[in-house]
This record gives structure tokens, C-alpha cells and sequence, in this order.
């Protein structure tokens, strides 16, 4: 059988043989750097303790083989995978209640999720509730990487999935994930400010055929930078008016103002997110921008120093910081020598 040939071992039901191959195996696995490789031992090792409980089932054939081709089916749509009845109805699968299975179901879920895991923060909440990933944090960073655990199921249970699900156009037949892959990409492009390689991103995203008004604010983004801001305007204004009062369509809003030079309208938008998220990194940026713009260098320097105060730290800060700086330096030298 394939998964003792991955433990090293011969087919066995001792568990504690099982047991010791598999952490001698893990012993030799970097989890961060070899991903794949530790989950393909996870999957044997669960394998093979099924098996051992087993009534010489083969292993894939196994109830919690059985149990987790149900949950690709559901994850297989986008619309299915975040829908909270089918994983309800999911979790009153007989592995997921018996005292014998549940662990092994919660582990195989997890090995499951290394590799999908684009869902909904509430089905993330739901599965939380039953496994209580949070209450067992400690014990899962010592089977799992814990960059997994933390970016994946920590940050799926704290915060909201991004970009939010429920802004889709929802449409069958659609690949989402494909969608949800390049969006990411442009989203690092934006961060590297690549505008070649975000207006390649775009033309790719565009022939998914799927809309989402984030994609529609980048789109918007990408003119501003073109300096396009008469079309960069149109695009934001003709976003629906029950998206114009979220935090991300304010801040691009504020940035293309800045673009067409209307400081005190987008000095409005910047400070009205900052009043709704006081640390909000893009908005108190973009706050910073305004003031260069208007000459108020030390209020410009004031809002720097929260910036790193926050922690945020990174080439584009110290570079705006170090022009803060120059410029102040240069406003100094004029007012000495000018004795005023």
C-alpha cells in the first residue's frame, strides 16, 4: 500500500509503530519549505491510523476518505463552498460526531484546506465552532506549519475574506478561484507599482468574465496612475450607490482627487475613514500626500511617525519620509537665509 511505502514501514494496524514512523518522517520534513511534502505524509499517517481502526477497509476506501471527497464536492462550486447549511449538514456526517473519528476528520479538514481554502470567514467561524481550532492552537502548530495555521485559519476565523465574496456577480460555470489567483497577483503588482504587468493582470482577469467592484476600483487605479483621471473618475462614479460608502471606494475616490488636484475634497474622504478605522495605512497615506501637496510638511511628518508607530515600515514610507524631510530641511536653509 502506497501510504506505508511514504511512512517506511510495513502495512501494520499497531498504531504506535504508525505512530513513531510518522514522526520520524516529520522529523526530517522543513514544514515551511516543503509543503507538499508534509502533507502528502499527514494524508498517509491518517491513512494509515484509519486503516488500523478498520475492518480491513482499504485505506481509500477509508470513511474519512469517503467523508472528505464530500467536502471537495462542496468546495468544487464557489457558490456551494459558502453555503453554511451544506456544511452543517456535512458536519452531522457520522466521522464528524464519533468520539474515534472526529480528531482524524478535523486533521484530514485541515490537510484539505493547505491547498483550498478560498471561503467565506463565516463557514471558516461555523468550522470553528465544531473543531475548535482556536482553543487547540498550540496542539496544531505542532502538526502543522504554522505560517498555514496562522495566515489560513486564524486569519479565516478573525477576518473578512478578501476581496469580500458577497460583491460578486455570482454566475455558474465561473472559475472564481482562477479569478481570485490573478486578482492576487495584481494586488502584489499594485504593492511592486507594476503597471505594465497590473494592465496585462487586467486583460487576463477580463476574459474570466467575472465582475467584482474591487476589480473595478483597481481598474480605476490604473487609469489614475496612466494619469487617465478623467477616466478613473467616470469608473468610480459609476460605481453602485450602495458601494460608494465603503472604506475602499472612499480611498480611491480621495486618491484620484488628489490626482485632480481637489485637496479638500479628498482630505474629506482620507479623514473620514481614518475617523471609522484610526489605522487605516492607505487613508492616513493618502492624508500624508494631501498635506505635501498643501505645503503642511510637519502635519505630512506627524502622520509618517503614526504610520511607523503602527508598524507599518517599508521602502515607499522611508522614501516619503526622507522627501518630508528634505523638504524641510530646504524650507529651513530659505527661512535662514531670508532671516525669516
Amino acid at each position: 500500500m502506497l501510504i506505508f511505502d511514504t511512512l517506511e514501514i510495513e502495512k501494520t494496524k499497531d498504531k504506535l509503530a504508525i505512530k513513531e514512523a510518522y514522526l520520524k518522517k516529520l522529523s526530517k520534513i522543513n514544514l515551511e519549505d516543503k509543503p507538499q511534502e508534509f502533507m502528502k505524509l499527514r494524508s498517509s499517517y491518517e491513512d494509515a491510523l484509519a486503516y488500523a481502526d478498520s475492518d480491513d477497509i482499504e485505506p481509500d476506501n477509508n470513511p474519512i476518505d469517503i467523508w472528505i471527497s464530500k467536502v471537495n464536492k462542496i468546495y468544487d462550486d464557489f457558490e456551494s463552498r459558502n453555503n453554511q447549511d451544506l456544511w452543517r449538514n456535512l458536519l452531522k456526517d457520522d466521522v464528524c460526531q464519533s468520539i474515534d473519528t472526529k480528531n482524524q476528520a478535523r486533521e484530514a479538514l485541515l490537510v484539505f484546506f493547505m491547498e483550498n481554502n478560498n471561503i467565506y470567514k463565516e463557514i471558516f467561524i461555523l468550522l470553528n465552532d465544531y473543531s475548535y481550532f482556536m482553543d487547540d492552537l498550540d496542539e496544531l502548530y505542532e502538526e502543522f506549519p504554522k505560517l498555514f495555521i496562522d495566515n489560513i485559519i486564524v486569519d479565516g476565523i478573525n477576518n473578512k475574506e478578501y476581496p469580500p465574496y458577497d460583491l460578486f456577480e455570482m454566475k455558474k460555470g465561473l472559475n472564481y478561484d482562477k479569478f481570485l489567483e490573478k486578482y492576487y497577483e495584481l494586488e502584489r503588482s499594485f504593492s511592486d507599482d507594476n503597471l505594465e504587468n497590473i494592465k496585462n493582470l487586467l486583460e487576463e482577469i477580463d476574459k474570466l468574465n467575472i465582475n467584482h467592484l474591487y476589480l473595478e476600483i483597481n481598474r480605476a487605479i490604473t487609469y489614475y496612475k496612466h494619469e487617465n483621471i478623467n477616466q478613473a473618475w467616470d469608473i468610480i462614479n459609476n460605481i453602485d450607490d450602495k458601494c460608494q460608502e465603503l472604506i475602499y471606494v472612499k480611498i480611491a475616490r480621495g486618491n484620484i482627487l488628489v490626482s485632480r488636484k481637489e485637496y479638500e475634497m479628498a482630505k474629506k474622504y482620507f479623514e473620514n475613514v481614518i475617523k471609522i478605522d484610526c489605522n487605516n495605512y492607505a487613508a492616513i497615506k493618502g492624508l500624508c500626500g494631501v498635506y505635501i501637496e498643501e505645503g503642511k510638511l510637519l502635519e505630512a511628518k506627524e502622520l509618517i511617525y503614526d504610520l511607523n508607530s503602527l508598524g507599518y515600515q517599508n521602502i515607499y514610507i522611508d522614501e516619503l519620509s526622507n522627501n518630508i524631510n528634505d523638504m524641510l530641511i530646504k524650507d529651513l536653509d530659505y527661512q535662514i537665509k531670508n532671516n525669516t
